[in-house]
């Protein structure tokens, strides 16, 4: 036995059901100016579904909607449906659109600047449109806005159709309203657990009761991020306190900045060689105590001969200046041919959010090693290098881009002397010259798939190149598909392009297409023949942010290599 509630909801439904008239096809005639399909769009796209008592309505109504945005007020639509209720034909005649003839302003007072009536008279005689009138109205807001007015708004509060022989005329009352005249008092931070207040001031380079600018409000996300501290930057919220103080509040997420990875292995001995241990250390540590300070500490054992160890130091902002200092350490063991060891000092001027430039200095030393061959490619020399080094970054985000470039040039000079008394063709000294470009573009095509395509250059030219001279290719950070370091040159040439699916804020898969050119030159001196070639390695891989840093693992081929001899390349972000 069915309820007598039940039954009435029952015939509600089923009424319903029966009334609603499905929409199979809408045909549009008449129009002139605007395509069927803009209008079928419109009218589809627009609210709920097409199954309504009214249809006619609600066909008249949307397409008056579109008619009116496009500035057409004086035009007339029919829609007639067939004996098949499942076809609509609605018949448009669009008439001529109307154009703005006076301007009137309501709050005289306000307006004061020059700026003010240019923009706005720039909009007489153009079509009374929703386009026209947002993009006048948005460039008054924005303009405003960075000269001290948040609150800045322009409305219009009355209009006045009339019309000539030969145009439909409109007259426009607009009532623009200032708002308070703001300025930057305060900052209030929350969420930064670790990093100092004054760590994140001093990154905005916001002065103390500077005028409110938004331009300088939608940045901050992207200099914060571009620090490496945060996981993630709100927008900024500005406010009045009961004082009339303005306050911008920027609610941030930290992230782990302290990273320690590591792997150690045992190689056995056989027969008359002793067993070694290999692996490497990272022990990466950003913003020591909150203060943007940072230090870095990584040690190699590659082969049993075959060492690195390195050690950097980064102090920022010099005695309260835009001015950091970095200092290095970096020692090599190359098999058992020589020991490389360098020091060196980088003195960075940030110059503004975008645009730092660089002094390098470096002192270098090489030493053979007693049981090298005779015929071995370096000698015992010393070096001191400088340089010039020119960085513009308009990324938004260090780690996971999706705008934005990185374009990084540098220029280094070195003198040298090679201290060997068996070298008697060359000269003990040498100068060296290298030339250095990367540029990287990150482009956003669709939701959370980004595009992103890096190229490199360095060229060393001078009278006298040994191994320990030349640039090295391959591996995870220049061309996967290869051994890390397994190509020498003094000219490379390498470029990167991936795709990229963001799954998370700093987190996605991709796919990616390595190439890249080496040139070794020919040195008689060395028993060294000229050589060159080029490379392709390509692949996918994931990139994942986890609580030890970014950690990126690759799979990739080579030129020539079957499935089974595949490089999977394995490491985690150094943001030093």
């Amino acid at each position: 036995m069915i309820r007598p509630t039940i039954k009435i909801c029952l015939f509600l439904y089923l009424s319903l059901f029966l009334n609603a008239q499905q929409i199979n096809n809408i045909t549009v005639e008449g129009n002139f100016l605007f395509s069927e399909n803009e209008y079928l769009s419109v009218i589809e796209n627009s609210g709920p579904d097409l199954s309504s008592t009214s249809i006619k309505d609600t066909l008249k109504e949307r397409a008056a909607y579109f008619l009116y945005e496009k500035g057409y007020y004086n035009f007339s639509l029919e829609v007639t449906q067939h004996n098949d209720t499942s076809n609509i034909l609605m018949t448009v005649k669009e008439g001529k659109p109307t154009f703005v003839d006076a301007i009137n302003i309501v709050n005289t007072g306000l307006t004061d600047s020059l700026y003010f009536m240019q923009t706005v008279n720039s909009l007489q005689g153009k079509i009374f449109s929703k386009e026209n009138v947002s993009n006048i109205f948005s460039e008054l807001i924005h303009h405003y806005e960075n000269i001290g007015y948040p609150f800045y708004s322009v409305k219009i509060d009355s209009l006045f159709f009339h019309d000539n022989e030969n145009n439909f005329l409109v007259d426009l009352f607009i009532s623009p309203s200032k708002g308070r005249l703001c300025r930057f008092d305060k900052f209030i931070f929350k969420g930064n657990e670790k990093t100092k207040d004054y760590v994140l001031e001093r990154e905005l380079r916001i002065g103390k009761s500077e005028l409110y600018n938004q331009e300088i409000v939608d940045d901050i996300p992207a200099i914060l991020n571009k620090t490496g501290f945060f996981r993630k930057v709100e927008n900024p919220e500005f406010l009045i306190d009961e004082t009339g103080k303005g306050i911008l509040r920027i609610t941030l997420e930290e992230k782990n900045t302290n990273n320690f990875d590591g792997i150690l292995g045992y190689v056995p001995g056989s027969g008359n060689t002793k067993g070694y241990f290999t692996g490497f250390v990272n022990i990466n540590l950003r913003n020591l105590f909150g203060t943007g300070r940072a230090a870095l500490i990584k040690w190699n054992q590659e082969t049993q001969s075959t060492q690195e160890l390195e050690l950097k130091y980064f102090e920022p902002w010099l005695f309260s200046y835009p001015f950091s200092l970095s200092l290095g350490l970096y020692q090599r063991k190359q098999d058992s041919t020589y020991v490389q060891r360098n020091l060196n000092t980088e003195l960075d001027y940030v110059a503004d959010k975008n645009i730092t430039a660089s002094f390098l200095a470096s002192s270098e030393s090489v030493i053979p090693s007693e049981n090298s061959l005779p015929e071995n490619t370096v000698y015992n020399s010393s070096q001191i290098t400088t340089g010039l080094s020119l960085r513009i970054d308009t990324r938004d985000d260090l780690y996971a881009p999706r705008s934005g470039l990185l374009f990084i040039n540098s220029y280094k000079y070195t003198s040298k002397t090679i201290e060997d008394e068996t070298l008697t063709d060359v000269n003990s000294d040498n100068n060296l010259q290298r030339f250095e470009v990367d540029l990287s573009f990150y482009k956003t095509i669709f939701t959370s798939q980004v595009v992103s395509l890096a190229l490199h250059a360095r060229e060393m030219r001078g009278s006298f190149i040994e191994l320990s001279d030349l640039y090295f290719l391959g591996g995870t950070s220049t061309l996967r598909g290869y051994r890390e370091r397994q190509f020498s040159g003094n000219r490379l040439i390498w470029s990167n392009l991936e795709y990229r699916y963001l799954f998370d804020i700093r987190s996605y898969f991709f796919l990616f297409l390595d190439s890249g050119y080496f040139m070794r030159r020919e040195e008689p001196q060395l028993n060294v023949s000229f050589y060159d070639d080029y490379k392709t390695g390509y692949g996918l891989g994931i990139s994942l942010e986890t609580a030890i840093g970014i950690l990126k693992v690759s799979y990739a081929l080579g030129e020539g290599d079957s499935f089974s001899e595949g490089k999977i390349h394995f490491g985690i972000a150094n943001d030093f």
